[in-house]
């Protein structure tokens, strides 16, 4: 039987039976990001990246958004928080044609949205009609890039225990 491995020294690489994975597609896409955020945003380094004073990681993980916020704890953060517009925007292109779980839950009063760090969100940049908690509660968010949804942004997936592909941490 194949075994996946994750390479804690190198965080975006990712072994599966055989099969390598360098985060590589999102940096190639936005190769032009240096110039529109002065900051170095390279994708494939498997290093933390800076952006405004804070630190991001973005990693294919296919995962729940609690085991996604251990592996964040794992490498010494937490699932990300974005407090404005230009994050967002970062974050965005960073993402760019994927769908990765924040640090937005309402698990603990349904209806009010607090970040992992138990802050109120004092921004956000929901996907239209979202949060709605259809089909049931939906307590997690996931910043959506992937175009499955109309009207990029966040939106919550229905339950925390679904796998979402990428996760951000901060």
């Amino acid at each position: 039987t194949s075994q996946a491995s994750f390479d804690v020294c190198n965080p975006l690489h990712y072994e599966a039976a055989g099969f390598s994975l360098l985060l590589a597609a999102a940096w190639a896409q936005t190769q032009g990001a240096n110039e529109a955020f002065g900051e170095d945003v390279e994708r494939a380094s498997g290093k933390w990246q800076t952006y405004n004073g804070r630190s991001f990681i973005f990693q294919s993980s296919s995962v729940s958004w609690a085991h996604a916020q251990q592996r964040c704890v794992s490498l010494g953060g937490n699932l990300a928080t974005i407090h404005n517009q230009q994050e967002e925007e970062f974050v965005s292109e960073v993402a760019k044609g994927s769908a990765a779980w924040i640090g937005s839950t309402d698990a603990q009063q349904d209806g009010l949205w607090l970040w992992i760090n138990s802050k109120p969100m004092t921004f956000t940049g929901w996907c239209v009609g979202e949060p709605n908690n259809h089909r049931g509660p939906q307590q997690c968010a996931v910043i959506n890039f992937s175009g499955l949804y109309p009207g990029w942004g966040w939106c919550h997936w229905h339950k925390c225990k679904n796998n979402a592909d990428f996760l951000f941490c901060s």
